[in-house]
């Protein structure tokens, strides 16, 4: 038995693609029988099985996948080919810009992604990792282990941040720099290699 709906209920995209509210079919957890959900643009973006579910008004759209017991909620956007697996949590705040994952971004374990956020490109999160505020990550980017990134924190290359490793306030970490241990980056650190 399918978990949920495509509902009548529609959001026009910017650039004119129709999604729809999804409605819970059966009980999924705390979850009951016929409540409203968040947008797809697809039932293809929120798999039928575990308990994954996409909340309020978050939405996922194009290739975008939730799968396994993963939760989108608040005004998140999940877009492009990105994965959200395992038990990873995102959730998006309403004041803001919205919180956006997009492109090949895979979050998995039980990585938290949170307020504002923005995640493009093949970035990786897992394990406990968490994003929150107005951090930006893109490129090859990787984060994992109990790492924390939060403020203004801007991430790219092929930066590796894992650990217990912190890096919040206007820190920058770019290229092939590894973050690790109990590290913690604020201010204005701008981490690079240098050739």
């Amino acid at each position: 038995m399918e978990k949920f709906e495509l509902s009548e209920q529609t959001h026009e995209l910017p650039d004119g693609r129709l999604l729809r509210r999804i409605r819970a079919l059966q009980n999924i957890g705390s979850l009951t029988a016929g409540t409203y959900g968040g947008f797809v643009e697809t039932s293809e973006n929120l798999s039928q099985n575990g308990a994954c579910w996409i909340w309020h008004d978050a939405k996922v759209f194009g290739n975008a996948r939730v799968c396994d017991n993963a939760r989108v909620h608040g005004c998140a956007e999940v877009s492009g080919n990105a994965i959200i697996s395992d038990n990873a949590l995102i959730f998006g705040r309403y004041t803001g810009p919205c919180l956006q994952v997009s492109d090949h971004v895979n979050v998995s374990g039980n990585a938290f992604i949170g307020d504002n956020a923005q995640l493009s490109g093949n970035v990786k999160v897992k394990d406990h990792a968490k994003v929150f505020g107005h951090v930006r990550i893109y490129d090859h980017a990787q984060i994992s282990g109990h790492a924390m990134l939060y403020d203004n924190a801007k991430i790219w290359g092929r930066a590796v941040i894992n650990g217990y490793a912190q890096v919040y306030k206007n820190a920058i970490v770019n290229d092939d720099v590894l973050i690790t241990g109990f590290t913690r980056l604020a201010e204005v650190y701008h981490i690079y290699q240098t050739y």
